[in-house]
């Protein structure tokens, strides 16, 4: 996604740890990526060069081994809604808001996690992780343990069937 666009006419011959550190130095200028995804966009470009080796497309030095991570802020700490402030919420939503916030609330789940939620994941008693939809992107779940089933309460087993039914997913 972020490298798309980015090559121009340089060839996997062609291309120097100069490029890779201007690009990297780019997106993260361009985008605001953190130190973590920045990492990521590195370690593709470099295994894409590590392949083009094995392959005997390329010879020598991975160029992008040298490839430096630009500064970026760090990452801000989550912010956990208390009680009061997740009643405040649910005192003044209609359906299904006040579902997807009960939800939410009662699961911990990120935001990518929820919108990946299909009826497929609920059982009646637990949620599995199944799906992560970051930027219409659907994925696995960010780590292993995203994946382990989440046990449901009753006021959100109850809350989800209405809205279930409500959706004539019966």
């Amino acid at each position: 996604y972020y490298l798309k666009g980015r090559m121009g006419k340089l060839t996997l011959r062609t291309f120097r740890t100069v490029h890779g550190e201007t690009m990297l130095a780019q997106i993260a200028a361009q985008t605001g990526l953190g130190r973590s995804s920045l990492r990521h966009i590195k370690a593709f470009l470099s295994g894409a060069f590590k392949q083009a080796k094995r392959l005997g497309i390329l010879d020598g030095i991975n160029p992008i081994q040298d490839v430096s991570i630009p500064h970026a802020p760090e990452p801000e700490d989550t912010y956990a809604y208390s009680l009061n402030e997740i009643k405040a919420m649910l005192a003044v939503l209609n359906e299904p808001a006040w579902t997807v916030v009960l939800c939410a609330a009662l699961t911990g789940l990120r935001k990518s996690e929820l919108r990946g939620l299909t009826w497929d994941n609920f059982d009646g008693k637990e949620l599995g992780v199944k799906h992560s939809v970051w930027n219409s992107i659907v994925s696995e779940p960010k780590t292993r343990r995203s994946q382990a089933p989440i046990p449901v309460v009753k006021q959100l087993a109850d809350s989800l069937e209405a809205h279930r039914q409500r959706m004539g997913k019966l």
